[in-house]
């Protein structure tokens, strides 16, 4: 779509629109992803998963770790 705007009136750099509304909305996402429960309940399930065992081991130890980074490491780029 063809749109003319008045340069007066543009906000940051020409034809970079989409680009800063995906950055808003990846922000708004954020702000309503209830980070702070999400962590909580991530260190619920470690305390968990070192107790509950499976072959005589900690499940944490079994590949659940691993698993449990990966989230965290996505929580904290949401931060």
């Amino acid at each position: 779509m063809d749109v003319e705007v008045p340069v007066e009136n543009l906000i940051g750099e020409e034809n970079k629109g989409w680009d800063y509304a995906k950055f808003l909305l990846g922000n708004e996402r954020t702000g309503i992803a209830r980070i702070g429960v999400s962590k909580e309940r991530i260190r619920r399930i470690k305390e968990l998963a070192s107790k509950v065992e499976s072959g005589g081991k900690p499940v944490i130890e079994i590949g659940a770790s691993r698993k449990l980074a990966a989230v965290e490491i996505e929580l904290r780029r949401s931060n």
